[in-house]
């Protein structure tokens, strides 16, 4: 009998299984490969978040240390307790020993640019993080006398007038190139004559106009209309029992204190002096030929409130001891263009005054050639050619405040040289 080897059939089958298999180790392989490469990618760009985030949380507290060194700034300044003169810096903290704010820190640079701005240049600090920003505060101005002439029913400067201002706290007017601040207004129309230079703005109330009465006239501030027409409000002189009538006909002296009388008048070349600090007041003020008021300031300010004439002669003098107006105000309560007996309120040429003047219920015409340091407040105004008039910046501010009211006109964040960030305002 023939023996026949049965045929082996699985034999190639298992050679493919095992082929098969071997594909599948691979594939399982790569993507184990695959899964621990994500891994590893998704690990790295965690920790890449996890950097990027404490760094933009370093970057923040930073940013937000600078803004507590602006703060402290403004407290400071506010307060009076941080007062650099004009041009200097001082410093709140230092980079060596800078304020600490939990686990941030932070320094400032004040600078005083001028009389009434601020430069704060603050730098916050946190971890290897740096973060700057500016400020800049102006003193809020909260005087009554605003500009260098303003008129309730219109102003007119003739032709080849001038106007600047000064402050006196700097030293005299000689002293001071020609300043920016010597604005003119009127809640009616603001007339300028031929070659008229104002140093400052020009503005009207509602319905008003700028009308250049000539050719070069220069308005080197802003030409406008203000939101609101200047209120005028009622002089109210401080009460005392009159002394009668003053008649000087030699060499007299009046003050300090409140004083009361009816006529004042100085005649015949007498001097008449005002010692402050005084508060005069009277029924009227006549300034006879070659006579002289003086103004003596020394120990404190002088006011005087007339009700009616104010009076001064053309060959007569008006000379006060300090180039501050803060120290002479003048209210003239006269009406002008009332009835029967109009008040007459009359400024010579000759007489260069520093001071304020209020006369809410007077037309007043200056003939040429006149010069105020100071400010004038009418119901009308007419100056004369060459009308000089100087506006003292001290008399926007309430300088006997316990604090400084201050306005914020630049804030943003600046880069190491000082220069604003890209995108941010100012850039």
């Amino acid at each position: 009998m023939k023996l026949t080897r049965p045929l082996n059939h699985d034999a190639p089958t298992t050679s493919r299984e095992a082929s098969r298999s071997g594909s599948v180790l691979v594939t399982v392989i790569i993507f184990v490969m695959v899964l621990a490469g994500l891994g590893s990618s998704m690990l790295r760009v965690d920790l890449s978040i996890s950097n990027s985030r404490r760094s933009d949380g370093a970057a923040q507290r930073a940013y937000f240390a600078a803004e507590s060194g602006i703060d402290e700034a403004f407290i400071l300044l506010r307060s009076r307790l941080l007062a650099p003169e004009e041009g200097d810096t001082v410093t709140v903290g230092s980079e060596q020993i800078p304020r600490t704010l939990a686990n941030s820190s932070y320094w400032a640079e004040v600078t005083r640019l001028d009389a009434w701005r601020f430069q704060v240049i603050a730098t916050g600090a946190c971890d290897d993080e740096r973060k700057r920003q500016e400020c800049v505060f102006t003193t809020a101005p909260d005087g009554f006398f605003q500009y260098a002439a303003f008129a309730r029913d219109g102003l007119s400067l003739g032709d080849g007038s001038v106007t600047n201002s000064y402050d006196p706290t700097l030293g005299t007017f000689a002293s001071q190139s020609s300043r920016g601040n010597g604005g003119v207004g009127a809640n009616g129309n603001v007339t300028l004559g031929g070659n008229t230079l104002i140093n400052g703005d020009a503005v009207t109330g509602e319905g008003g106009s700028i009308i250049e009465n000539g050719a070069n006239v220069v308005i080197t501030g802003d030409r406008g209309s203000l939101d609101e027409g200047m209120t005028f409000p009622p002089i109210e002189p401080p009460v005392v029992t009159s002394s009668g009538p003053l008649d000087a006909t030699a060499d007299s002296t009046i003050g300090p204190g409140l004083i009361g009388f009816d006529e004042v008048s100085a005649e015949g070349g007498t001097t008449l002096t005002i010692e402050g600090p005084a508060q005069i007041v009277m029924s009227s003020f006549t300034l006879g030929g070659g006579s002289s008021l003086v103004i003596d300031s020394s120990n404190g300010p002088v006011e005087i409130y007339t009700a009616g004439d104010w009076d001064i002669s053309g060959d007569s003098a008006v000379r006060t001891t300090s180039e501050s107006a803060r120290e002479f105000q003048l209210f003239i309560g006269g009406d002008t263009d009332s009835g029967a007996d109009p008040a007459t309120v009359s400024l010579n040429a000759n007489t260069v005054l520093h001071g304020a003047i209020y006369a809410p219920d007077a037309s007043i015409s200056v003939p040429a050639d006149f010069e105020l340091f100071g400010s004038l407040i009418a119901r009308s105004l007419t100056f004369g050619e060459a009308a000089r008039l100087h506006f003292d910046e001290s008399l926007l501010y309430e300088s006997d405040e316990e604090t400084l009211s201050l306005e914020t006109l630049i804030w943003r964040p600046v880069s190491s040289d000082g220069t604003p960030e890209s995108g941010t305002p100012g850039a």
